[in-house]
């Protein structure tokens, strides 16, 4: 999935997709929540993004605010697809320690279901 990420606050450092072993930093993944985070055990300016997506969903934006209190992923629609839930996630660096939890995730959507 090819995600592009747009950093209106100006403190994103570096992005990278996340992998298999990043998936343990989220306690009880998967939980029924659409959306998770959690700070990376390697560094307190690391976060791990998830959510559940589809195989259909071939590009999305990911926003984070200007204030770095809000998190939008937002995958492309997709429309006649009837593919299972998987995973999805990436990894955010930003220049300084930010409290995962008060940032608000939005998980845009954008599935659609037809026939």
């Amino acid at each position: 999935m090819m995600l592009n990420v747009t950093d209106e606050s100006g403190r994103v450092e570096a992005v990278r997709a996340a992998m298999a072993a990043d998936w343990p930093v989220l306690p009880d993944w998967p939980t029924g929540i659409d959306i998770q985070a959690a700070v990376m055990p390697q560094s307190d300016r690391s976060i791990l993004v998830a959510w559940i997506g589809s195989s259909c969903n071939q590009s999305g934006l990911v926003t984070v605010s200007a204030a770095a209190t809000s998190l939008d992923v937002a995958p492309s629609p997709t429309t006649d697809c009837e593919a299972v839930g998987i995973y999805r996630g990436l990894v955010l660096t930003f220049t300084q320690a930010i409290p995962v939890g008060q940032i608000e995730l939005q998980l845009d959507p954008t599935e659609l279901k037809g026939g």
